[in-house]
């Protein structure tokens, strides 16, 4: 994985400099669309709220309206740190849905494994009413926090179960991002589970990072695509690893779930 850090935020805001929206080719000018999104998610340090402002900030001073993917727990986090600021400053952009706790489940409530698992020895009826009664709470504190619920889910690494994207559909969530397709060079758009599941050419960070992200945006252009999901992770702008690796249940043996947890090095 490219290191990300403070090299990942130049690089960043270099991609934002340049002017990404006109791909020039030698025939024709191709307008392209492209969905800036943000999965949200670091709630163990609060250094990465400060990154979140000043991303929100950036944006704002260049026009930009993106799509922030919270998980409950980092409104949460937001809220019990009097993150006010950045509340605020997101209230700008459309707040998106990303799962409860990124199914890492930071509570003593909760088994310790991943929902996938406990989903595939349940019944169905059985894993759609436990997915409703773990989801709610997220939801309902990011309505809390900003006044309106979700109506987009943001798609949590691989999670794509379709007791998942029922529970979802009887929360009031309408659209499932970043699809079903682990193909993320062309358009999918698909009906699912009762909800409107769409993936779309992906930019990924890495590449930004690594100073790939414009040539894979005229590489896409050039194919012909003209909605392009650019993607980041705040966090990484702060720091090297991911966020969660030290309370990874399929990693660490004995992960910490109650908050405060230990920051992500930076």
């Amino acid at each position: 994985m490219v290191a990300a850090g403070l090299r990942g935020a130049r690089a960043w805001r270099r991609f934002f400099a340049n002017g990404y929206c006109d791909s020039i080719s030698p025939k024709k000018v191709i307008k392209v669309r492209i969905i800036v999104s943000f999965d949200t998610e670091d709630f163990t340090d609060p250094a990465t709220n400060d990154v979140l402002l000043e991303v929100c900030h950036v944006l704002g001073e260049r026009g930009v309206r993106a799509c922030f993917g919270l998980v409950g727990e980092k409104a949460r986090f937001l809220r019990d740190q009097g993150r006010e600021d950045v509340v605020a400053a997101l209230a700008a952009h459309e707040i998106c849905y990303h799962s409860d706790n990124h199914f890492l489940f930071p509570d003593d409530g909760h088994e310790k494994r991943f929902a996938s698992r406990i989903v595939e020895e349940c019944r169905w009826d059985e894993a759609v009413n436990w997915l409703v009664s773990t989801e709610v709470r997220g939801l309902a504190d990011i309505e809390s926090l900003f006044g309106h619920r979700p109506v987009t889910h943001l798609r949590t690494c691989g999670d794509s179960a379709a007791q998942l994207l029922a529970a979802f559909s009887r929360l009031g969530l309408k659209t499932y991002a970043y699809g079903l397709s682990i193909n993320e060079r062309t358009r999918h758009i698909a009906r699912y589970a009762n909800m409107l599941c769409v993936s779309l050419p992906l930019i990924s960070e890495e590449l930004v990072y690594a100073g790939k992200g414009i040539a894979r945006f005229e590489e896409l252009a050039a194919d012909g695509a003209e909605l392009i999901n650019l993607r980041f992770h705040p966090c990484r702008f702060l720091c090297d690893e991911w966020w969660d690796g030290p309370h990874n249940y399929m990693e660490v043996e004995n992960p910490r779930t109650r908050p405060p947890f230990a920051p992500t090095p930076h």
